[in-house]
């Protein structure tokens, strides 16, 4: 008989704590601790909003200006780990791409920028907000310089398992191309701060 009670309450225990393996995705609980890792891609267009010359402060709309630049395309593959359950440093590699005046290409590589992001969850939800600064190599006809980029942004992320998660992200991108001396070609009146908005889906993986 106390075998019997004693198997019975062995059961009711492990009945208790055994997780339902039909429980809705929706009350899926995300953990990241430190040392947890992610390794995303993102893919979208690339919106050139404006340009700011800081020489006179004459702002110039792109879309629609018949001598701005075209709606692109962008690309970015993610590395990132996180230093404790909400904050991940990371480091991103970009391309992204608009049309100039005659269809040239203004192309935009960014080798390496330094991205900081904090998380917020809900479910199977998370809602990361960027930060990164980096480096940026813009080619436009036969002119390339290297400038600096500052991203600013936010994605919304739905995990399907603690593994894999897909979403959305906005990620502004401010270009200053600067140029600082009256002997370099282009000269200094040519200087512009380009204003970018990324629109892009993610895939992302956490290990």
């Amino acid at each position: 008989m106390l075998s019997c009670i004693g198997l019975l309450s062995v059961q009711t225990v492990f009945s208790q704590s055994a997780p339902d393996i039909n429980m809705n995705p929706n009350t899926l609980v995300l953990s990241r601790k430190l040392g947890d890792q992610m390794l995303g891609f993102n893919a979208g267009v690339y919106l050139p909003l404006f340009t700011h010359n800081p020489n006179t402060g004459v702002i110039t709309p792109q879309i629609g200006d018949p001598d701005g630049m075209t709606l692109g395309g962008s690309g970015t593959l993610r590395w990132g780990a996180f230093l404790n359950s909400i904050m991940n440093l990371g480091l991103d590699l970009s391309w992204s791409f608009n049309f100039g005046p005659n269809d040239d290409l203004v192309s935009q590589f960014t080798p390496i920028t330094a991205r900081l992001s904090t998380y917020l969850r809900t479910g199977s939800f998370e809602f990361p907000i960027h930060v990164g600064v980096g480096l940026n190599v813009l080619s436009y006809k036969i002119t390339t310089t290297l400038t600096p980029v500052v991203k600013l942004g936010v994605s919304g992320l739905y995990n399907i398992s603690p593994d894999w998660g897909f979403g959305l992200n906005l990620m502004y991108w401010w270009v200053p191309d600067i140029y600082g001396s009256s002997t370099e070609t282009p000269p200094p009146a040519d200087t512009r701060f380009g204003n970018f908005l990324e629109i892009s889906l993610s895939a992302i993986y956490n290990f």
